[in-house]
Parts: C-alpha cells; structure tokens; sequence
C-alpha cells in the first residue's frame, strides 16, 4: 500500500484561508482622535543571516504552504521555510506525482537573535505541513505520514495512516486535534449532499473522523462521517449549523449547536447519540460560515458572494460579542490564535477589486497582506501590520499563547511586539470557570 499517496490539494489548506473572510471595513478605517504612539517591534530578527530567500510572487495565485512561523513559548519562535538546495532522493522512495522541497526548520532566541536549533526535512509536496499543538509541541505532515515535534526539532512518529488524509486541523484553544482520512467507498450507497435549492454541492464519500487531545495526542474517539470537512472545535465539542424551517415569511432560518463529546476520553468509539447543546438561531439568506475565533467564540455572517458583509461574533452562550462590517477586496485569510483565547490574528491580501472566487486572482491585482491582532471579546483592533514577503498560504505571523507577544515577517525581518494587556478575560477561562 502506498504510504505516501497525495491527499487532495484543497482538503489540507487551512481552514482560514478556505473561508471567504474579510477584513474588518471599520476597524481598519477608523482611528481613534488621539491615538497612542506606534507600538515599535521589542526585537528583532534578520532574516538574510537565516539563508531565507522570498518566496517568488509568481507562485502567489497557486497558493503554496512554503513557510510557517510559531511561538514555541514566550522567548522562542520556530521559524521554517523553504530552501533551494539539491534534493537527495531515494529511487526506492519515490512516488508519482511528487514534488519535493526541503524545510529548513530554526529555534530561534528572541532575546538574542540566535539561532539555538536548527534541521531540514524533505516534504513531498507544497501543502500545509505544520500544524501548532500548544506547549510547545507541534504536528508536522511529511507526504501522507503524520509526525510530532518540539523544539529539539526531532520528528517522532505519530500516525502512518491507510488511506489518504483528507483533512488536518487544532483547536483555537489547542486543545484538540482531528484528523480526517478518506476511505474508499460505493458511491451508490451514499446520496450527495444538497443545498436548499436541491442543488449538489459535493458528491458523496466515506471519510474517517479521529480527535485527538493536543497536549498528549491520546485519542478522544473515532466516528465515519459522510464527507471531508472543517469540523469547527470548541472547548467541550464541535460546532453544527443546521437548517431550521421558519415561519412563512421569516426567510430563511438557521441553528448553530454544540455536539458535545467531553468525557469520551476512555472511549473508542462514539456513543449511539451526543449530547447537544443549542446556542443561536437567527435568520440569514445565505448559508452562514462558522469559524472559530478561541475555545469559546466564533464568528459567523455570509461570505463568499464579492461583497461587503457583516460578520458577528458569539460565545457558547449565544451572546453577541461584536459585529463589524468586512470588507470584501481582502482575500486568501490565514489566522493565528492566542492559546487562551483572548486575541487572534488575522491576515488577507489585499486586491484592487473584490473577487468572487479564489481561482480569480491575478498578481497585479495584490497589492499587500494586511495583518490585524484583535481582541476576541471585543473585536477591538491592537495592532496592524504589512507582512512581508506576502504568502497566500503557510504563516508569517504569530501570537504567544498568552496573547501578549505577536511576531511577523516584515522589512527583511522577523519582528516581534509587546502588545498592551487584555483587559477583557479570556473567554477560554471565563467559560471553563463556569
């Protein structure tokens, strides 16, 4: 069986830069009367000493995950990216349809500069191949074999699965971690899934759903759903969105829920029913998206349709915790999240004009990346920033796990801020006190 086979190119993007999010409109257009001086980086980087060389802005529109940058705790980053060098291949070890790069990975002291660790890994391809599990740790994927790591940089075995993997994703919270593979199946014995119109939207498949706990990678419980997915995880379960029929002439009604899976830990397998827990209905002519902004909150509002749109965000409770008008020229989004929940980073680049699809973008039509820290509870904007190099995939921004140090590549370097105190609890401890 071919342990390396190439999983879909789409399944394994992160599921922030699937979603057709935009930019806050009034966040980054207004600014206070007397603002306070500019937050100035605490530290420094460079980046040439490191052998890192840009990116091309060619590969812009392919979107490819060449570079990742991480807080490994409060004073160290892991920062990764792709080198030019000669590629030892193995003629025993090599698959159709691979396309080799080599990773270079760094352990870098913020306080000095310097580099305390560093490794190369061959991946064989140029998906999403890094994934933060909190504490320090970190899931790599090499081709179709899924690895673990901290920062002695050793990659330790974790799951060499059957069948090709599908889907990857970690909590906001980084508390949880769920891996999806497909499983090959009749598909005359499943019927495709439909929209509210009856119109298809993906053909059917098997795909086996594993969740994991970050922090020791013990398994939660496996179940077979009937398609790969973004299975949005919060603090005790994952998120559902559900058509609801409403009243005539109410247009159309939409529930999010919580299935709850706390307490399975000793559990092979799911239990017959979850329990559910229902937190908002509201009504929307589109079919929301429900992305997750910490263990606690997640912010739902249409997208996708090249226009602007508001987005609102809600706790489990089912309270509004901020609304902002988005604007929709601000395109391909990756996210970075504060481990307890009080902030998340978000970044876009901007175009010229908004576009309706992905496949749409034309390099003359970027003109940056633009990324954001915000305060979750609040929506409230700390910082903004222009990254440098641009990527449309990979990461090359990060925030602490406490929320109070963000990293970013710009002018030629890696720079690192002290951002304010939060002074809004974060939503992870206030829901978890309760």
């Amino acid at each position: 069986m071919n342990s390396r086979a190439r999983p879909p190119f789409s399944t394994l993007l992160p599921s922030a830069v699937l979603l057709a999010l935009t930019l806050p409109l009034a966040a980054l257009a207004a600014a206070p009367k007397k603002a306070p001086p500019p937050l100035r980086p605490a530290a420094t980087i460079p980046l040439q000493p490191l052998g890192f060389e840009p990116p091309s802005l060619f590969y812009l529109a392919q979107r490819p995950s060449s570079l990742t940058l991480n807080f490994i705790d409060a004073n160290h980053l892991l920062f990764t990216f792709r080198v030019n060098t000669l590629i030892q291949r193995n003629p025993n070890n090599i698959q159709p349809g691979d396309q080799d790069q080599v990773i270079q990975a760094d352990v870098l002291d913020i306080s000095t500069g310097k580099v305390l660790k560093t490794a190369r890994w061959t991946m064989h391809d140029h998906q999403h191949y890094l994934w933060p599990l909190g504490h320090g740790k970190f899931l790599i994927r090499v081709g179709n074999n899924l690895f673990h790591t901290d920062s002695s940089l050793t990659l330790q075995p974790f799951l060499q699965p059957r069948h090709p993997l599908t889907f990857i994703s970690v909590s906001a919270g980084r508390r949880y971690l769920y891996v999806e593979t497909e499983v090959p199946a009749d598909p005359a014995s499943l019927a495709p899934e439909v929209d509210l119109q009856g119109r298809v939207l993906q053909q059917p498949q098997h795909v086996n759903l594993a969740v994991y706990q970050a922090a020791n990678l013990k398994l939660l419980f496996r179940s077979r759903i009937p398609r790969a997915f973004n299975l949005p995880v919060m603090l005790d379960g994952f998120l559902e969105l559900r058509s609801v029929k409403p009243k005539k002439g109410h247009g159309h009604l939409w529930l999010i829920r919580e299935v709850q899976f706390q307490g399975l830990a000793d559990r092979a397998h799911l239990p017959a029913r979850l329990p559910i827990k229902n937190i908002l209905t509201f009504h929307s002519d589109c079919r929301p998206s429900l992305l997750p902004l910490s263990s606690s909150a997640v912010l739902t509002g249409c997208a996708g349709d090249g226009a602007d749109h508001m987005m609102t965000a809600v706790d489990l409770a089912g309270k509004k915790l901020w609304q902002q008008w988005w604007q929709a020229r601000y395109v391909w989004h990756t996210m970075a999240y504060a481990a307890n929940g009080s902030r998340f980073a978000l970044g876009s680049l901007m175009t010229d004009q908004p576009l309706l699809f992905l496949n749409q973008a034309n390099i003359n039509d970027v003109k940056s990346q633009i990324v954001g820290v915000f305060d979750t509870t609040t929506g409230k904007l700390v910082l903004v920033r222009n990254a440098h190099p641009m990527v449309s995939a990979g990461q090359n921004f990060a925030l602490s796990a406490n929320g109070r140090r963000f990293a970013i590549l710009r002018n030629q370097a890696i720079e690192i801020y002290n951002l304010p105190a939060n002074s809004n609890a974060p939503p992870t401890a206030a829901i978890a006190s309760k």
